[in-house]
């Protein structure tokens, strides 16, 4: 009985044996594919880089008189709708501005709204508020505070 444990142990330890070195011989290919590949990519980087490096006349494009013009037209027209755009947001902040002043003007919390002493009380100035705001609201479209 102890021959035979002795011979697959013996047996075992030969295959782990075998596997190893057949690991290391594929991991040692493995590398040396990957060296190879490196050296070539660096020479094709190199000799790509030595072709760029010599010296080449610069390319020196002279616009036409038209295209002049046409470049100088084309920002006159977008300066222009720079400015529209900017009068119109000034426009559209002054009249939100103006409007909010108005809603001030409509609309002063009473003292207890200011400082609410209950949850139910910070609920009904809340609604007090919204049913004002969509009044102002409607005046506001129809003219009114204007």
């Amino acid at each position: 009985m102890s021959r035979r444990r002795t011979k697959y142990f013996a047996n075992w330890a030969t295959g782990v044996v075998a596997a190893v070195i057949a690991a290391l011989i594929l991991y040692q290919l493995r590398i040396h594919k990957a060296e190879y590949r490196l050296e070539h990519n660096l020479s094709r980087f190199e000799q790509q880089l030595q072709h760029n490096l010599t010296p080449q006349p610069p390319v020196v494009h002279q616009p036409s008189p038209a295209e002049v013009s046409a470049r100088q037209e084309a920002a006159r027209r977008q300066a222009e709708i720079d400015r529209r755009r900017a009068a119109e947001f000034a426009k559209a902040t002054a009249e939100e501005r103006r409007k909010e002043d108005a809603w001030l003007k409509y609309f002063t919390p009473t003292d207890r709204c200011q400082i609410p002493d209950s949850e139910q009380m910070i609920q009904v100035c809340q609604a007090n508020e919204a049913k004002n705001r969509a009044r102002f609201e409607v005046d506001w479209a129809a003219g009114r505070y204007i």
